[in-house]
């Protein structure tokens, strides 16, 4: 049983193993794939959206900005006259109002990297150069360079994707970019949220296992407890449980000095049965016979299947002669019994013999005794009871007898 317990606590925890296993994987899989997504979103959508929108708005003729062809040589002679260039004012309002919408930091630079105008307060603000800031330096020279694609940075412990567009009027740089870790910021308060639940569902989950499998196994404990005290086909007890429950009951008998008498029965022609009908046929008798045997003794008497054809039986607080009562009607009950096999009645009788327990007894000459009796039994023609009495042994001959099983005083009792 003790190995029953290990195997469940290893069961339970290779499960919970399994299923933290299988529900973490899952977790982290479908944050990984949220993120990704978002990442990609941002870098393929949300960042070019923005800058062609700003890009588009630089073009309204209310900022002061002439991103048409250049002036020819005769408007150039009037340039002086003409209100030429950007209003930064406007400028400035527009991209912090695109901060605000998207929350997105937009801001200008020249091909020497000087930054022109900006919505950042930290190292990425006006007058800055994007070649001086360490978290930008290394990709500062591909973005001059290449005026345009997506590039992803770390400032200030913080990721951010920075998304170019070339101004070639100006001859500027229009960056965006905006904070990947706030950006995904949800999806992070989803995975602790879903790690939460998940355990909690764990728990649970390991719980009711736990209770499934307790309740299992005390049922299965109850299963092996009976197969390892009962006949399997009869109900009675089996040899093993009797070799140990006799030893306390002679043990009781000579406490209380009360009287045990005990009967062993067999079944008659039995063979004979197993010949013309086969095992199916003998072991459907066996059965019968043992509900009507369990039926027929008293629930402080102890029923067991000694041998394939043979029972016996322990009558507590009982004297020879109302045993043999006993035993004679037990034996009637069984010849007036149905007995049936395929719908085949089937006429079974029982030989019994019987005798009750001395003082000097031990178990071993107890039961040689009942088996003396069912012999004579048997020889008699089968059918009947025949109670053999203990033999009277004088004091000094205990001594050389074998011990008994339990260790009591003896005391002496009526023969």
């Amino acid at each position: 049983m003790e190995q029953l317990f290990a195997l469940k606590r290893k069961l339970v925890l290779a499960l919970s193993i399994t299923i933290a296993v299988g529900f973490f994987i899952a977790i982290f899989v479908s944050y990984s794939v949220a993120k990704i997504s978002i990442h990609n979103t941002i870098i393929n959508q949300q960042l070019p959206l923005t800058i062609n929108s700003v890009y588009s708005d630089l073009k309204n003729d209310d900022l002061g900005i002439f991103i048409s062809p250049r002036p020819t040589s005769y408007q150039q002679h009037y340039h002086d006259y003409m209100d030429y260039g950007l209003n930064l004012d406007k400028v400035n309002t527009l991209i912090n109002l695109y901060k605000k919408e998207f929350n997105h930091n937009v801001y200008l630079a020249n091909l020497n990297g000087d930054i022109i105008i900006s919505t950042r307060n930290d190292d990425l603000k006006m007058q800055a150069n994007i070649n001086n800031i360490d978290s930008l330096s290394k990709i500062s020279q591909n973005i001059i360079q290449h005026r345009k694609g997506s590039y992803q940075y770390n400032l200030d412990g913080d990721t951010y994707l920075l998304n170019v567009h070339y101004l070639p009027d100006f001859k500027w740089l229009l960056l965006v970019d905006t904070n990947q870790d706030e950006a995904t910021a949800n999806i992070r308060n989803s995975l602790y949220i879903n790690i939460f639940i998940g355990i909690f569902i764990i728990l649970t989950i390991i719980f009711l296992i736990n209770t499934s499998m307790t309740s299992y196994q005390w049922q299965l404990k109850k299963i092996f407890n009976e197969i390892a005290t009962s006949d399997a086909l009869t109900g009675l007890a089996n040899r093993r449980t009797f070799d140990i429950m006799i030893s306390h009951i002679l043990a009781n008998s000579l406490r209380n000095q009360s009287p045990v008498t005990v009967i062993m029965m067999e079944i008659d022609k039995l063979k004979d049965i197993h010949h013309k009908y086969g095992i199916l046929a003998v072991e459907s008798i066996i059965q019968q016979m043992g509900n009507v045997i369990k039926n027929s003794i008293r629930a402080s008497d102890v029923g067991c299947r000694w041998s394939d054809e043979q029972f016996l039986i322990t009558l507590n607080h009982c004297q020879a002669d109302k045993a043999q009562a006993i035993a004679e009607a037990l034996r009637m009950n069984i010849e007036s019994a149905v007995i049936k096999h395929n719908n085949q009645t089937m006429n079974m009788t029982l030989s019994v013999g019987l005798s009750q327990y001395h003082v000097n007894d031990t178990v071993i000459s107890l039961i040689d005794r009942v088996k003396t009796a069912l012999a004579e039994a048997k020889a008699l023609g089968n059918n009947r009871v025949v109670t053999l009495k203990a033999p009277y042994i004088l004091p000094e001959t205990v001594a050389r007898q074998a011990s008994p099983r339990f260790n009591s005083i003896p005391v002496q009792m009526p023969v």
